[in-house]
């Protein structure tokens, strides 16, 4: 994917979420925001790669090989969310990176509903702070008004 803003290109998917958080102050508030922020979703990313087998399969339309996978990649991924639950709650366990949105919470959104559309939303089963930051990004006016328009 690109963005092109102002002239400039910029590539990775990423690096443009990240781009636009700074530029509309979803990046954190301080500097340590920023580093629980860019490390949530790092996280996230490796959770992202543990269910991607999953994805694949569910995407090439091979249920097959998606219920092979699932329990490998579940297992893979519940301790990486429960870790990301522990991250969380020693951060006051509202955010992932403090006390306000960021765009790592959009970010999770994201993942929680791959989770979904993949049929392993137990992988959260654990981790109640993150079940109801899920809920709550959910329940944002303009996350829930996307949803409703996209049959979500």
């Amino acid at each position: 994917p690109m963005l092109e803003v102002d002239g400039h290109t910029i590539c990775q998917s990423i690096t443009m979420a990240r781009f636009l958080a700074n530029k509309y102050g979803l990046a954190g508030n301080t500097a340590m925001e920023k580093a629980y922020a860019d490390e949530a979703v790092d996280a996230l990313g490796d959770i992202g790669v543990a269910m991607m087998p999953m994805y694949r399969a569910l995407r090439e339309n091979d249920l097959a090989t998606k219920k092979e996978k699932t329990p490998e990649c579940v297992a893979k991924a519940e301790p990486m969310f429960q870790n990301l639950e522990k991250r969380m709650t020693s951060r006051g366990g509202k955010y992932l990176a403090g006390d306000t949105l960021t765009w790592a919470d959009l970010y999770f959104g994201n993942m929680c509903y791959m989770a979904k559309m993949l049929g392993v939303t137990s992988v959260m089963d654990k981790c109640p702070n993150l079940k109801d930051l899920a809920a709550r990004v959910a329940d944002l006016p303009a996350i829930k008004k996307w949803n409703q328009d996209h049959n979500q």
